[in-house]
């Protein structure tokens, strides 16, 4: 099924011009420790600002495009499910709002210690044995994918699957795969790429920045 072309284009372009989507010159350090020229970080697309290159219509444009994208990858899953739970802390807004277009179930995870009330790693109502699809905004090396299902199995929740916005290409697909999970990427680093530089947000330097990052990674 997948997002139609033109609203995946639409979006990806959306998301570059709302700061979501951003290249450098190796400014950024990962959650990994590898220093990046890419970086992705969509959380603040749930909330509109007036400074932004964007209008507010093209804003909320963005943003329910995304909403949208990843119901159509829940879909695409194709897998049985009571719950979604949106990896804190990029999907924790964004996730709840894909829940409501679809009428879903919305789980989220506790970030931080809290000494007081109750406490439980995962916020929500459920049975031990629910099912649960997983959101989030990126996959590098899977390594939060992997802690998300932990966190899941300790109160008894079984993990379908994910589904991602965006895949940086660097085997964190291959690891999710092999660990027995099936995962939906709305969109991948070198289709991005394309479309942002026939969009002409990008060009050769940004091009040969991640050249040299993936250099680097096959080296290490």
């Amino acid at each position: 099924m997948a997002l139609e072309q033109s609203k995946l284009e639409e979006l990806t372009i959306g998301l570059y011009d709302r700061g979501a989507l951003m290249f450098s010159d190796f400014t950024w350090t990962l959650k990994s420790g590898r220093r990046s020229p890419l970086y992705y970080n969509q959380r603040g697309i749930t909330s509109f600002a007036k400074n932004s290159r964007l209008s507010l219509d093209n804003q909320r444009r963005i943003r329910d495009l995304a909403v949208e994208a990843y119901s159509i990858g829940i879909d695409d899953l194709g897998k049985p499910y009571e719950h979604l739970y949106g990896i804190p802390q990029s999907m924790t807004p964004l996730g709840g709002m894909v829940a409501q277009l679809r009428g879903d179930s919305i789980l989220w995870g506790r970030v931080g210690d809290q000494e007081y009330g109750v406490h439980t790693p995962i916020e929500g109502d459920f049975v031990e044995g629910d099912t649960v699809v997983d959101l989030d905004d990126v996959i590098t090396n899977a390594a939060s994918k992997l802690e998300a299902v932990a966190s899941l199995g300790e109160v008894m929740l079984s993990t379908q699957g994910f589904v991602i916005m965006f895949d940086r290409e660097e085997g964190g697909a291959e690891v999710v795969s092999d660990a027995g999970y099936d995962m939906v990427a709305i969109n991948g680093l070198a289709s991005a790429m394309n479309m942002l530089e026939e969009a002409g947000r990008i060009g050769a330097q940004e091009f040969e920045w991640v050249s040299q990052y993936h250099e680097q990674l096959r080296a290490d």
